[in-house]
Protein backbone atom coordinates (compact mmCIF):
# COMPACT_ATOMS: atom_id res chain seq x y z
CA UNK A 1 0.00 0.00 0.00
CA UNK A 2 1.33 3.46 -0.88
CA UNK A 3 0.98 6.29 1.19
CA UNK A 4 1.02 9.90 0.49
CA UNK A 5 1.95 12.39 3.24
CA UNK A 6 0.86 16.30 3.16
CA UNK A 7 2.10 18.43 6.11
CA UNK A 8 0.23 21.94 6.51
CA UNK A 9 1.09 24.40 9.30
CA UNK A 10 -1.64 26.64 10.81
CA UNK A 11 -2.53 28.55 14.10
CA UNK A 12 -6.01 28.97 16.27
CA UNK A 13 -6.32 30.55 19.44
CA UNK A 14 -6.59 28.65 22.28
CA UNK A 15 -9.77 28.23 24.52
CA UNK A 16 -8.09 29.17 28.12
CA UNK A 17 -6.06 31.59 29.57
CA UNK A 18 -2.78 31.98 28.56
CA UNK A 19 -1.40 31.51 31.91
CA UNK A 20 -2.34 28.00 31.88
CA UNK A 21 -0.25 27.21 29.08
CA UNK A 22 3.30 26.33 30.23
CA UNK A 23 6.05 27.71 28.55
CA UNK A 24 6.88 23.93 27.28
CA UNK A 25 4.17 23.55 25.05
CA UNK A 26 4.85 26.81 22.90
CA UNK A 27 8.38 25.10 23.00
CA UNK A 28 6.85 21.64 21.65
CA UNK A 29 5.00 23.92 18.97
CA UNK A 30 7.77 25.73 17.82
CA UNK A 31 9.85 21.98 17.19
CA UNK A 32 7.05 20.81 15.86
CA UNK A 33 7.11 23.47 12.85
CA UNK A 34 10.86 22.78 12.81
CA UNK A 35 10.13 19.31 11.82
CA UNK A 36 11.81 18.38 15.07
CA UNK A 37 9.12 16.04 16.43
CA UNK A 38 11.28 13.67 18.93
CA UNK A 39 12.27 16.74 20.71
CA UNK A 40 8.97 18.43 20.41
CA UNK A 41 7.28 15.13 21.82
CA UNK A 42 9.72 15.85 24.89
CA UNK A 43 8.15 19.28 25.16
CA UNK A 44 4.86 18.39 24.84
CA UNK A 45 5.33 15.62 27.42
CA UNK A 46 6.75 18.51 29.55
CA UNK A 47 3.76 20.75 29.56
CA UNK A 48 1.27 17.86 30.03
CA UNK A 49 3.39 17.09 33.44
CA UNK A 50 3.03 20.76 34.48
CA UNK A 51 -0.80 20.77 33.10
CA UNK A 52 -2.65 16.93 33.32
CA UNK A 53 -5.69 18.66 31.52
CA UNK A 54 -4.35 20.62 28.39
CA UNK A 55 -6.13 18.83 25.57
CA UNK A 56 -4.07 20.28 22.97
CA UNK A 57 -0.75 19.27 24.42
CA UNK A 58 -1.73 15.13 24.43
CA UNK A 59 -3.45 15.86 20.94
CA UNK A 60 0.15 17.67 19.36
CA UNK A 61 1.80 15.05 21.53
CA UNK A 62 -0.39 12.14 19.34
CA UNK A 63 0.98 13.83 16.00
CA UNK A 64 4.59 14.23 16.83
CA UNK A 65 4.59 9.92 17.32
CA UNK A 66 2.23 9.37 14.54
CA UNK A 67 4.50 11.41 12.49
CA UNK A 68 7.11 9.54 13.76
CA UNK A 69 5.92 5.60 13.33
CA UNK A 70 4.99 5.74 17.25
CA UNK A 71 1.62 4.50 16.75
CA UNK A 72 0.75 2.90 20.18
CA UNK A 73 1.44 5.87 21.95
CA UNK A 74 0.08 7.84 19.53
CA UNK A 75 -3.04 6.15 19.92
CA UNK A 76 -3.34 6.54 23.81
CA UNK A 77 -2.61 10.27 23.05
CA UNK A 78 -5.41 10.41 20.69
CA UNK A 79 -7.78 8.90 23.16
CA UNK A 80 -6.54 10.88 25.76
CA UNK A 81 -7.25 14.43 23.91
CA UNK A 82 -10.53 13.10 23.22
CA UNK A 83 -11.67 12.41 26.30
CA UNK A 84 -10.38 16.03 27.58
CA UNK A 85 -12.43 17.86 24.57
CA UNK A 86 -15.19 15.43 23.72
CA UNK A 87 -16.47 18.43 21.07
CA UNK A 88 -13.38 18.12 19.24
CA UNK A 89 -13.57 15.53 16.39
CA UNK A 90 -9.93 15.87 15.04
CA UNK A 91 -8.57 13.07 17.80
CA UNK A 92 -11.29 10.51 16.29
CA UNK A 93 -10.25 11.94 12.82
CA UNK A 94 -6.42 10.88 13.07
CA UNK A 95 -7.61 7.58 15.07
CA UNK A 96 -9.33 6.65 12.07
CA UNK A 97 -6.41 7.60 9.56
CA UNK A 98 -4.10 5.78 11.52
CA UNK A 99 -6.46 2.64 11.46
CA UNK A 100 -6.79 2.42 8.10
CA UNK A 101 -3.46 2.82 7.68
CA UNK A 102 -2.57 -0.29 9.42
CA UNK A 103 -5.30 -2.26 7.48
CA UNK A 104 -8.05 -2.42 10.44
CA UNK A 105 -11.10 -1.06 9.01
CA UNK A 106 -13.36 -1.84 11.80
CA UNK A 107 -11.49 -0.05 14.50
CA UNK A 108 -11.39 3.00 11.58
CA UNK A 109 -15.43 2.97 11.29
CA UNK A 110 -15.95 3.36 15.08
CA UNK A 111 -13.25 6.45 14.71
CA UNK A 112 -14.83 7.68 11.96
CA UNK A 113 -18.64 7.59 13.47
CA UNK A 114 -17.23 9.37 16.54
CA UNK A 115 -15.77 11.78 14.37
CA UNK A 116 -19.09 12.30 11.98
CA UNK A 117 -21.33 12.59 15.16
CA UNK A 118 -18.92 15.77 15.82
CA UNK A 119 -18.79 16.87 12.30
CA UNK A 120 -21.87 15.35 10.54
CA UNK A 121 -21.65 17.66 7.37
CA UNK A 122 -18.01 16.73 6.18
CA UNK A 123 -18.76 15.00 2.72
CA UNK A 124 -15.28 13.24 3.11
CA UNK A 125 -15.02 11.71 6.30
CA UNK A 126 -18.58 10.17 4.94
CA UNK A 127 -16.42 9.30 2.01
CA UNK A 128 -14.09 7.66 4.10
CA UNK A 129 -16.39 5.71 6.48
CA UNK A 130 -18.50 4.29 3.22
CA UNK A 131 -14.64 2.82 2.30
CA UNK A 132 -14.13 1.55 5.25
CA UNK A 133 -17.82 -0.28 5.59
CA UNK A 134 -16.93 -1.59 1.96
CA UNK A 135 -13.62 -2.88 3.17
CA UNK A 136 -15.70 -5.33 5.59
CA UNK A 137 -18.65 -6.01 3.36
CA UNK A 138 -21.12 -3.87 4.83
CA UNK A 139 -22.06 -2.23 1.83
CA UNK A 140 -25.63 -0.77 2.34
CA UNK A 141 -24.33 0.58 4.80
CA UNK A 142 -21.34 1.88 2.55
CA UNK A 143 -24.30 3.09 -0.08
CA UNK A 144 -25.75 5.25 2.58
CA UNK A 145 -22.69 6.86 3.44
CA UNK A 146 -21.97 7.26 0.24
CA UNK A 147 -24.94 8.66 -0.66
CA UNK A 148 -24.84 11.31 2.45
CA UNK A 149 -21.20 12.10 1.05
CA UNK A 150 -22.83 13.16 -2.36
CA UNK A 151 -26.18 14.92 -1.06
CA UNK A 152 -23.27 17.15 0.82
CA UNK A 153 -20.85 17.64 -2.29
CA UNK A 154 -22.72 17.03 -5.43
CA UNK A 155 -19.43 17.51 -6.93
CA UNK A 156 -17.52 15.28 -4.71
CA UNK A 157 -16.42 13.37 -8.14
CA UNK A 158 -14.31 11.05 -5.73
CA UNK A 159 -17.48 9.85 -3.60
CA UNK A 160 -19.00 9.11 -7.04
CA UNK A 161 -16.60 6.58 -8.27
CA UNK A 162 -16.60 5.03 -5.05
CA UNK A 163 -20.38 4.69 -5.09
CA UNK A 164 -19.79 2.88 -8.63
CA UNK A 165 -17.92 0.41 -7.01
CA UNK A 166 -19.93 -0.10 -3.99
CA UNK A 167 -23.04 -0.64 -6.21
CA UNK A 168 -20.73 -3.02 -8.02
CA UNK A 169 -20.41 -4.69 -4.48
CA UNK A 170 -24.24 -4.74 -4.41
CA UNK A 171 -24.27 -6.99 -7.22
CA UNK A 172 -27.26 -3.93 -8.77
CA UNK A 173 -25.17 -3.04 -12.01
CA UNK A 174 -28.02 -1.69 -13.55
CA UNK A 175 -27.94 1.07 -11.08
CA UNK A 176 -24.02 1.23 -11.57
CA UNK A 177 -24.76 2.02 -15.22
CA UNK A 178 -27.22 4.15 -14.89
CA UNK A 179 -25.79 6.32 -12.25
CA UNK A 180 -22.26 6.45 -14.82
CA UNK A 181 -24.19 7.58 -17.11
CA UNK A 182 -26.23 10.08 -15.41
CA UNK A 183 -23.83 12.10 -13.13
CA UNK A 184 -20.22 10.70 -14.55
CA UNK A 185 -20.20 11.84 -18.03
CA UNK A 186 -17.35 14.34 -18.07
CA UNK A 187 -15.17 12.39 -15.50
CA UNK A 188 -14.10 9.11 -17.36
CA UNK A 189 -10.66 10.25 -17.41
CA UNK A 190 -10.32 10.83 -13.63
CA UNK A 191 -11.30 7.29 -12.66
CA UNK A 192 -7.74 5.89 -12.52
CA UNK A 193 -4.70 7.44 -11.73
CA UNK A 194 -0.93 6.45 -10.19
CA UNK A 195 -0.50 6.18 -6.76
CA UNK A 196 3.06 4.70 -7.55
CA UNK A 197 5.35 7.29 -5.73
CA UNK A 198 5.55 8.19 -2.34
CA UNK A 199 4.96 11.97 -1.89
CA UNK A 200 6.02 14.33 0.36
CA UNK A 201 5.02 18.14 0.26
CA UNK A 202 5.54 21.05 3.12
CA UNK A 203 3.31 24.01 2.84
CA UNK A 204 4.38 26.92 4.43
CA UNK A 205 0.71 28.95 4.40
CA UNK A 206 -0.83 29.65 7.79
CA UNK A 207 -3.77 27.27 8.05
CA UNK A 208 -4.92 24.71 10.24
CA UNK A 209 -1.62 22.13 10.45
CA UNK A 210 -0.40 19.27 10.02
CA UNK A 211 -2.06 16.80 7.20
CA UNK A 212 -1.63 13.55 6.80
CA UNK A 213 -3.32 11.10 3.75
CA UNK A 214 -3.24 7.67 3.40
CA UNK A 215 -4.06 6.46 0.06
CA UNK A 216 -6.24 3.47 0.41
CA UNK A 217 -6.02 1.11 -2.38
CA UNK A 218 -6.31 1.87 -6.23
CA UNK A 219 -10.35 1.32 -6.71
CA UNK A 220 -10.42 4.17 -3.57
CA UNK A 221 -10.33 7.26 -4.90
CA UNK A 222 -9.20 10.33 -2.50
CA UNK A 223 -8.58 13.76 -3.29
CA UNK A 224 -8.70 14.75 0.37
CA UNK A 225 -6.01 15.12 3.38
CA UNK A 226 -7.34 14.27 7.05
CA UNK A 227 -5.80 16.95 9.11
CA UNK A 228 -3.20 16.46 11.53
CA UNK A 229 -3.22 19.61 13.61
CA UNK A 230 -0.96 21.09 15.60
CA UNK A 231 -2.61 22.93 18.10
CA UNK A 232 -0.87 26.44 18.90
Amino acid sequence: MKYVIYYTLFAFTLLMAQSRVPEEFNEGVKYMELGEYELAAKYFQDAINKNPKLAPAWFNLAVAYDITGQDSLAIICYQKAAKLDPEDPDPWIYLAQLYQRHDNPRLAINAYENAISRKPNDAKLLNSLAIAYDQIGRYKDALSAINNAIKIDSQYISAKINKIIILNHLQVYDSAIYFVKNSLKNTAKTLYHGHNSLTHTIKRRITKTHQKLSILPLIYIHHWALLITIKV
